[in-house]
């Protein structure tokens, strides 16, 4: 029989010489050129992610705001916050209100113009 034996616990796991080598030492390494979600599961792996928002001070589901809006591979640059308190940074609760209000108004529009006029 050659080579190990079936099950063996000595078993090698085959490493690229690029996957062993980390950030910039690494052939792959895009620096500040990478996309913004390479970047942010760059910035995941090494900020620590706390139970609250660090805004609001609330228990809920928190996601990763970038802070300047550059995107720098700057780990200061970015904060663990809620998710409405995300939206309110970025200006997108103000998008998600008026777009209920016109929702609304159109709405009612159509009801009144349905209603037969008495």
């Amino acid at each position: 029989m050659k080579g190990r034996p079936k099950g063996s616990k000595n078993k090698r796991r085959r490493t690229s010489d690029s996957q062993r080598r980390w950030n910039s030492e690494n052939s792959q390494w895009k620096g500040d050129k990478v996309g913004r979600t390479s970047l942010h599961r760059w910035i995941e792996r090494r900020k620590p992610k706390p139970t609250k928002c660090q805004q609001c001070n609330k228990r809920k589901a928190i996601d990763l705001a970038n802070i300047s809006g550059l995107y720098k591979r700057d780990i200061n640059d970015y904060k663990w916050i809620c998710r409405r308190c995300h939206m309110i940074e970025d200006g997108r609760i103000n998008n998600l209100k008026q777009y209920k209000e016109i929702y609304n108004e159109d709405r009612e529009r159509a009801n009144k113009s349905s209603v037969p006029a008495a």
